[in-house]
């Protein structure tokens, strides 16, 4: 849903936000009002989570076959 290939989480397009906003409805009695701070969590969420991935997957290896081969 959030895709890791955007740096900033304001330069996520707005369709994929849009698109958490609906997940999130269906799956939670929310307010509309409550759409801005919901959205604001999951990108704080989101930039967490890349952080704690590139310390612990990225920043471990030195070349970007290194990298790939921990994928597989």
């Amino acid at each position: 849903m959030a895709p890791l290939t955007y740096t900033d989480w304001r330069a996520l397009p707005e369709p994929c936000k849009d698109d958490m906003w609906i997940v999130v409805q269906e799956k939670f009695d929310v307010n509309h009002g409550n759409k801005d701070w919901v959205l604001k969590s999951i990108g704080k969420k989101w930039k967490d989570w890349k952080s704690e991935l590139k310390l612990k997957r990225y920043e471990t290896h030195t070349t970007n076959e290194e990298r790939l081969r921990t994928l597989i």
